[in-house]
């Protein structure tokens, strides 16, 4: 195989996994003191108890960065019906991705 291919496609595969560390994290559902909360991302890093719906948030240096409410139920039904549809598009693309390259690419089995 030419060595200019073999690099590109090295850098194909490999972009998303380096892209992948500049991206912040997403906020994602998590259970606490039985409601769901939206928490994870840069402004809600780590939260405590504020009331019995609602959540301090605080960012990776440990200020301050506002409340979050709990979840209601329409919210979580949105969240994985988005999820849901995301990840039928990951699919799609993945599908996409493994049709240009060659047979016995490793993941496209």
């Amino acid at each position: 195989m030419n060595n200019k291919i073999y690099f590109k496609l090295i850098g194909v595969t490999l972009m998303p996994v380096l892209l992948q560390g500049c991206v912040s994290p997403s906020a994602e559902p998590h259970k606490y003191m039985g409601q769901y909360f939206m928490v994870g991302d840069s402004n809600c890093r780590r939260f405590n108890h504020r009331s019995y719906n609602t959540i301090n948030c605080f960012d990776y240096d440990g200020v301050l960065r506002g409340y979050r409410a709990a979840m209601t139920d329409q919210d979580m039904q949105m969240y994985i019906e988005n999820k849901r549809q995301n990840d039928r598009s990951a699919d799609k693309r993945h599908d996409n991705y493994c049709s240009l390259m060659p047979p016995g690419t490793y993941g496209c089995n």
